[in-house]
């Protein structure tokens, strides 16, 4: 099965790792004339635009690049979702790359109703055992509830998107939200019951701790952990797609002390959490 697929890329200072992400797409083993990149210069003060536009210049038909001011991730994503024109899509972080069968290995993954195809990661070595267990426990077509339980479900970038899926959910992106927008936007998904796929192949390297703590979490992250998690306990379905965020949102701030915002998440309202896994009972 052959389908066109889109790579939708934010890229902000990126001219160091860039020329790697894009090349690992161009390389694929997949066939090449049915994938596009779509990268969006996101108000780069380094020489980010000027190496974007000589990868458009080289490959007219394949590349599109798209510039703005700084708008931040969350919202720059949003708009690269409004230039795909494929029947997937997926987001690839401007200092990450693909393994040269990523492609090949998740599309054999999909069948005919597949709304989101999940791959596994290549990342800190020290972890990367552990996390790849828990997929080689399960068959290829899982439940909704062992992913949530048992899968990073909270990346948007290991994944290859169904677009008439996420077109139909109209996922809602907030402005300036520098952590947590990932597991935002994979609850909005994962409330809709896609039908899910996994491919079982290490297709996705993340190059480094971009995470959390590594970035210096401050008081409008905080308040954002807040705003966030009001938004979801309003607008999601699935109770555990709630508590997954809200101990999520308690581990972080328990972790750097903040526990004043603790208190703020609990006025908004404390999930049902009496069937905890024992990884949860352990951070909440």
């Amino acid at each position: 099965m052959s389908e066109n697929i889109t790579v939708l890329i934010p890229a902000y200072n990126a001219s160091k790792t860039i020329r790697k992400t894009i090349d690992a797409i161009l390389n694929q083993t997949y066939d090449s004339s049915l994938i596009k990149i779509v990268i969006c210069n996101d108000g780069s003060t380094d020489n980010t635009l000027d190496i974007l536009n000589d990868y458009q210049d080289k490959y007219p038909n394949k590349i599109r690049v798209i510039t703005q001011e700084n708008k931040g991730l969350s919202i720059t994503r949003k708009i690269l979702l409004e230039y795909v024109e494929t029947k997937w899509c997926c987001f690839c972080d401007a200092d990450d790359y693909y393994t040269a069968n990523a492609f090949s290995e998740m599309i054999k993954s999909a069948n005919c109703d597949t709304d989101i195809i999940v791959s596994k990661i290549i990342w800190y070595q020290k972890n990367t055992f552990i996390r790849s267990l828990f997929a080689n426990l399960f068959n290829k077509k899982y439940t909704l509830q062992k992913y949530i339980n048992k899968c990073d479900y909270g990346y948007i970038w290991n994944k290859l998107y169904r677009y008439e899926f996420i077109k139909q959910i109209n996922p809602h992106f907030f402005e300036r939200i520098r952590m947590l927008e990932d597991l935002f936007i994979s609850v909005q998904l994962l409330d809709k019951n896609p039908k899910i796929a996994l491919c079982t192949r290490h297709t996705y390297f993340y190059t480094k701790s971009k995470g959390s703590m590594s970035l210096g979490i401050n008081n409008d992250d905080c308040n954002n952990f807040i705003k966030l998690y009001e938004w979801v306990s309003k607008n999601i379905n699935n109770k555990e797609l709630i508590t997954n965020f809200y101990l999520t949102c308690k581990f972080t701030l328990k972790y750097i002390k903040k526990s004043e915002y603790i208190e703020q998440l609990n006025k908004i309202g404390v999930p049902e959490l009496k069937k905890l896994t024992w990884w949860r009972k352990i951070i909440s």
